[in-house]
């Protein structure tokens, strides 16, 4: 038990006593005492502090969660393989990519390389065809190629940056012939 004399010697130095348990003490036995706490002034500034960077870094941090368009542009040729990764092998804008049954390779625009004919396109209930899942595979890879050229150049990273990325990430392992 802390006495009160304790209490206001710590209280003098800089300390707050927290009261925790039941707060009608309802709930705890008749000779209980009741459970002290002390929390160091700075300690509870530097958890506020921490709490609001959260609070402030939630909202960077979050999403678009919908994209608001009435309609979207039409995509001839949806890329698999996003173009963002092929210019780190492409040489003039163009890749070398290997065709089955050629014996050698052919040089290819990235434009034109690691595509599918309408791949992502889906219909609406009411028939219309969309393009919505090549916009949103867009956006999320436009907002992530600043980030992931700072992790490649080695960088520090902010929390938004690391988000974008694994944002990116995740998009990327449900990308392609074997998901759809």
């Amino acid at each position: 038990m802390v006495g009160k004399a304790a209490l206001n010697g710590r209280a003098a130095r800089g300390f707050e006593p927290l009261q925790t348990g039941c707060p009608d003490r309802a709930c705890a036995p008749a000779d209980a005492t009741p459970i002290v706490l002390l929390m160091n002034r700075r300690q509870r500034a530097r958890r506020e502090s921490r709490r609001g960077d959260h609070t402030r870094a939630r909202d960077v941090d979050r999403p678009a969660l919908v994209l608001t368009r009435k309609s979207y542009p039409e995509v001839k040729s949806a890329h698999i393989v996003p173009r963002m990764y092929q210019r780190a092998f492409a040489v003039d804008d163009r890749v070398a990519v290997h065709i089955d049954g050629r014996p050698v390779c052919v040089l290819m625009s990235t434009r034109n390389a690691g595509t599918r004919p309408r791949y992502y396109r889906r219909m609406r209930p009411d028939g219309q065809h969309i393009d919505d899942v090549e916009a949103s595979l867009s956006y999320v890879e436009d907002k992530a190629a600043e980030p992931l050229a700072t992790l490649i150049a080695g960088d520090p990273m902010t929390h938004e940056c690391k988000g974008a990325v694994a944002q990116l990430l995740a998009v990327q392992m449900m990308r392609g012939p074997a998901f759809f």
